[in-house]
């Protein structure tokens, strides 16, 4: 039976086993590690099932060449498709959040209008810009300035 390798192109002559077929990779491109499929510059774009340029493909840093699987065309087009689908229930729960936390959002609106710029950290000796924080969000103008190591230090303090 003759099958094209999935790799190389090339068709190849593969025996079958009890009538079934057995779609694989010729011997010579079964021998090369998985680290060498990009040829001549190409990769093999898993959703539209083309090859392209290199450079049509975004950065991925948990693979091992550090590109995405999708090329760039695929994966807008997956996430549009993504956002279409699940920004109904993103909404609502941005919603929900809003309306439980509505005094926090309120204090910190009226605190960015107040004091558009940040300030230095309000911790002795440090020299970072600061974020806001609230100790009590009846009183929005009364705010901390904290760079974000304090600040988070604040809200999780270390065990002792």
């Amino acid at each position: 039976m003759k099958v094209t390798c999935p790799i190389c192109r090339k068709v190849r002559q593969i025996l079958s086993r009890k009538g079934l077929s057995h779609i694989a990779n010729c011997p010579s491109c079964a021998q090369e590690p998985a680290r060498k499929k990009h040829r001549d510059g190409l990769k093999h774009c898993q959703i539209c099932k083309q090859w392209k340029p290199l450079n049509n493909f975004g950065n991925n840093k948990n693979r091992w060449d550090n590109l995405s699987t999708f090329c760039k065309t695929c994966n807008s087009k997956k996430q549009h498709r993504y956002y279409h689908e699940h920004n109904e229930n993103a909404r609502r729960i941005a919603r929900k959040s809003y309306h439980l936390h509505k005094d926090r959002a309120n204090a910190r609106a009226l605190a960015n209008y107040k004091y558009p710029v940040s300030q230095m950290c309000e911790v002795g000796g440090c020299l970072e810009t600061g974020e806001r924080h609230h100790d009590d969000y009846n009183n929005p103008y009364e705010i901390q300035w904290l760079c974000r190591k304090h600040h988070k230090l604040l809200h999780n303090p270390l065990p002792v």
